[in-house]
């Protein structure tokens, strides 16, 4: 669960973005869309873009989510690569200034969590 602050002080800049990752993906993924549509449907920085698909899907292998991969339903991938998709959306699109994960190596393959 969250905690609150217990002791001491906590100072947040103005316009810091800051997201909670949590233990299991289906809390953040509609798992019936693919990579793409989920990229597509809750990036708001990418609405209108030019060259939109080919942004998402260079982010996307940028975080070892291939071609294949960007097309299965997000409920077919396993759970390293939908971790993989999550760090994706929160590191590789900007969502998050600061991150914090509940338990974030629990579904990563070893070549992941070495990254």
């Amino acid at each position: 669960g969250k905690l609150s602050l217990q002791i001491g002080e906590l100072f947040v800049a103005q316009n810091i973005k800051i997201k909670f990752v949590p233990q299991h993906h289906h809390e953040v993924f509609d798992e019936e869309m693919n990579c793409i549509e989920f990229m597509e449907k809750n990036v708001k920085e990418i609405e209108g873009m030019t060259g939109k698909y080919q942004f998402i899907r260079q982010t996307l292998g940028k975080f070892g989510i291939s071609q294949v991969l960007q097309t299965m339903k997000i409920k077919e991938l396993s759970g390293g690569q939908k971790s993989r998709l999550m760090m994706c959306y929160f590191f590789g699109f900007g969502i998050a200034d600061l991150v914090v994960m509940d338990e974030p190596t629990n579904h990563l393959d070893l070549e992941t969590i070495e990254l």
